[in-house]
């Protein structure tokens, strides 16, 4: 396999050499059939909302640093660019990268449709369509029910339908819960009241899973870690009481699940969609209008830049930004994709934008994020503490979104009752392989699924 650098961050090669190397997700023909179901019967996930795996620690999280050394903890996990929810979720339920699921962010502009789509609280979505229409690709949940397995997964809103993967694969996850995040919880910045959403939902899950009909496949989409690290810093007191919450919860649902006889037979699969960067507090005399980087703002307007683009000599018009640890830029006119990126190039631009770096349509290639029809035109990455912000005084600590490495850094652990591993593993992993580790676990082929399964799972199984 070919690895290489890009941006600091250890992205593969093997994006397209993956799937040759896998050929997707098959059963294990030297375990016998029977021998696999006596031993996992359910396999559960728990996708925690801002990443970083070294803040999970035996002081802050005792039940998860108790549950990684006593299963696979893999140190070194990554979710891919571009480090949101959508594609994050997308690409670990698929098996796949942002190329094939169509899946590059929460909002984007689509060609095809020639509108913005957005996956959100509040979807925007084009006449006759759903939000799962905008998942190319099959899901693991999919090929679970095609196998005669239940499946149960609770996201934070109506939009995550895409999870079940393309209308053309068939249904999906036996039991969407979607309770709308942003109508229970409005501020972004109030953890504790996705503390008590979280709470909620984690009820739901263990109440599905020590019901008579419990699911083969249920996961929840956990939320307060992320809004406590944009309170009070990705390393902070806040995110340290979030984490310390949701341990406990995990020990619940472990509870719950020792006391129904159910944990033996259980994989616990503990992972994020993405992490989150630290960002920079505003300086008091940051000026709302004024938003360089050399005043010293540390949240750049994104309609700055389009402003700025509009004053060039053969102005140059925007159809769609979509901003946060990245500024991803769709153009009304793709054929001045090059005048634009030319203008942004400057000494003087990189100053006023804190830019780093411009990612063009090649980049987002080479990452494996170019869906036909609605691959941005190009997108600017901020300098480190800095990111791209309508409101300029926006006094959150952190932001994700971009190709940071912070913002890709997640946990992946593999316990439970019916796993014993010993702790730390080095290799990189990504989230994609958990599509393919579900359907070997379970015993179902999963052939569409572009990365393999986590190495070591099946040996750890006993």
């Amino acid at each position: 396999m070919i690895w290489r650098k890009l941006s600091g961050v250890l992205t593969a090669g093997a994006i397209l050499m993956l799937p040759l190397l896998s050929g997707g997700a098959q059963a294990d023909s030297t375990v016998p059939a029977s021998a696999r179901h006596d031993r996992v019967q359910h396999v559960v996930i728990l996708t925690m909302d801002g990443g970083h795996r070294e803040l999970y620690t035996p002081a802050v999280a005792p039940t998860i640093s108790r549950l990684a050394s006593q299963g696979l903890d893999y140190v070194n996990a990554v979710a891919d660019f571009p480090g949101d929810s959508v594609p994050g979720n997308a690409d670990m339920f698929t098996g796949n990268q942002p190329t094939a699921t169509g899946l590059l962010y929460d909002t984007f502009y689509d060609r095809h449709y020639q509108q913005v789509i957005r996956l959100k609280y509040k979807n925007i979505l084009a006449p006759g369509t759903t939000a799962q229409d905008y998942n190319r690709m099959p899901s693991v949940f999919q090929a679970a029910t095609s196998a005669g397995l239940t499946s149960m997964f609770i996201a934070k809103d109506p939009a995550y339908a895409f999870l079940n993967g393309t209308p053309a694969a068939g249904p999906g996850i036996t039991g969407l819960e979607t309770p709308n995040l942003k109508v229970i919880c409005p501020d972004v910045l109030d953890y504790q009241c996705f503390e008590r959403y979280d709470d909620a939902n984690f009820t739901s899950l263990i109440n599905s899973l020590t019901g008579p009909a419990a699911p083969a496949i249920a996961g929840y989409y956990v939320q307060a870690v992320s809004s406590a690290q944009k309170f009070g810093g990705v390393s902070s007191a806040a995110t340290d009481q979030a984490i310390g919450f949701e341990d406990n919860e995990v020990q619940r649902l472990v509870t719950a699940l020792q006391a129904s006889g159910a944990w033996d037979q259980t994989v616990l699969i503990i992972t994020g969609d993405h992490g989150n960067t630290p960002l920079r507090p505003n300086p008091p005399d940051c000026v709302q209008n004024d938003v360089s980087a050399a005043n010293g703002c540390s949240f750049i307007s994104p309609a700055s830049v389009q402003t700025f683009l509009g004053q060039q000599a053969v102005p140059i018009s925007l159809v769609q930004q979509t901003a946060d640890n990245a500024d991803y830029v769709w153009l009304s006119d793709p054929s001045q994709t090059a005048a634009a990126v030319a203008a942004l190039s400057t000494p003087a631009a990189a100053n006023r934008f804190a830019i780093r770096r411009i990612l063009t349509q090649q980049d987002f290639v080479a990452l494996g994020a170019a869906p036909a029809d609605r691959t941005p035109d190009f997108a600017l990455l901020p300098i480190a503490g800095y990111c791209y912000d309508s409101n300029v005084h926006d006094p959150k600590r952190a932001e994700h979104g971009g190709l940071d490495p912070s913002d890709q850094a997640v946990p992946m652990i593999v316990t439970g009752g019916a796993v014993h591993g010993h702790g730390a593993r080095n290799p990189v992993v990504h989230t994609e392989q958990i599509a393919a580790t579900i359907a070997k676990l379970l015993d179902f082929d999963f052939p569409s699924a572009a990365f393999p399964a986590l190495p070591g799972v099946q040996g750890a199984i006993h």
